[in-house]
């Protein structure tokens, strides 16, 4: 009897780590997708229309490079994006200071 109430305390204590491991990774799991179907490539024609959608660095990176005509990519100081998804740029610039630059850019190419 006693063997097994310890038996029964083993599974519940498992079923419960188990539960709580599978929710962690549930919880995780949209965020890491995002990033594994993400690629370097811009979506969108970079009009006010149809603005690029930004969600790595890389794509940030293209952007500029399109902006400015640098990096072996045509210049189109017109361009405009959207940034869709938190950028991790060590630290050095926010998803909010990056939308406000671009929303500014696109109403100043756009009067």
């Amino acid at each position: 009897m006693h063997y097994e109430m310890n038996l029964k305390r083993v599974l519940i204590t498992f079923m419960v780590l188990l539960l709580l491991l599978l929710l962690l990774l549930l919880l995780l799991l949209p965020a890491s997708l995002g990033e594994a179907w993400a690629t370097d490539e811009l979506v969108g024609a970079g009009t006010a229309d149809d603005p690029y959608e930004i969600m790595t660095k890389a794509q940030l990176e293209k952007f500029r490079d399109i902006v400015n005509g640098i990096n072996g990519e045509t210049e189109n100081s017109a361009a405009c994006a959207v940034v869709i998804a938190d950028i991790d740029m060590q630290g050095k610039v926010t998803r909010a200071q990056i939308s406000a630059i671009m929303h500014r850019f696109c109403e100043k190419v756009m009067k």
